[in-house]
Formats: C-alpha cells, structure tokens, sequence
C-alpha cells in the first residue's frame, strides 16, 4: 500500500483550486482509488470537474466549437476551452448531422479514438 501524500481538503478548498490543479488533485485521486480508470458516470453532471466548472462559474456559454474533448475524469464529452460538459456532440454520418449520445459504446469509443484535426487555422 502507498502512502498517501495528500493533505484532506474540505469541499471549498477544492473547489477554490485553479482548474489545472484541481483536474490533478483528481487525476491522483483516480490513481490512488480507482486504478487510475476513469469515474464510470453516465450523467455528466455527476463528474468532479463539471461541479468545478459550475461551481466556478467558468462555463463559456458558446453556441458551437469546432472539436469536442473527452474528460479526463469521465471520458464524456465537454467543451475544450472551459470543460462544461453540458454539451451535444454532434457527428456527421453519411451526409446528415446527428446527436451522438444514442450511439452504442463500441461506436462512442471510436469517435474518441478518430484522429481530429482543427480545421479553423
């Protein structure tokens, strides 16, 4: 068993840290308590960095971004310049646009494995 290097924190504390330190604090968390995989969630509100975001006050309120990150935490799809992850994530399938959430898992996890490329530049 490791020895754990981290001092406990209380609810405000945490969600007072910059948002890099905290998406740490629960990356180590992960390692420690859940070898490491991500939170199996299926509701993205429920996922520590999107409390963050709320919590914060960070979200961007965009209307539409060009590439969708996964979560580090999760694994759920979230906005890559402020991480709320209340978003839809739309994909084109033979000429049509659609909300992937319906998807099956073998199918969402080949849409995080494409190779993305910004097309903005």
């Amino acid at each position: 068993m490791t020895e754990t290097t981290h001092k406990t924190m209380t609810h405000d504390e945490a969600m007072a840290l910059p948002k890099q330190q905290f998406i740490d604090r629960c990356l180590a968390w992960l390692d420690e308590f859940n070898d490491g995989n991500k939170l199996d969630i299926n509701d993205p509100v429920k996922c520590p960095l999107s409390i963050w975001v709320i919590h914060n006050h960070n979200a961007c309120g965009k209307d539409l971004v060009p590439n969708i990150t996964n979560c580090e935490i999760c694994g759920l799809p979230m906005c890559p310049d402020c991480s709320n992850h209340g978003v839809t994530q739309l994909s084109r399938v033979t000429g049509y646009m659609g909300d992937v959430a319906g998807w099956n898992a073998g199918k969402k996890q080949e849409l995080q494995e494409r190779q993305r490329y910004n097309m903005m530049d």
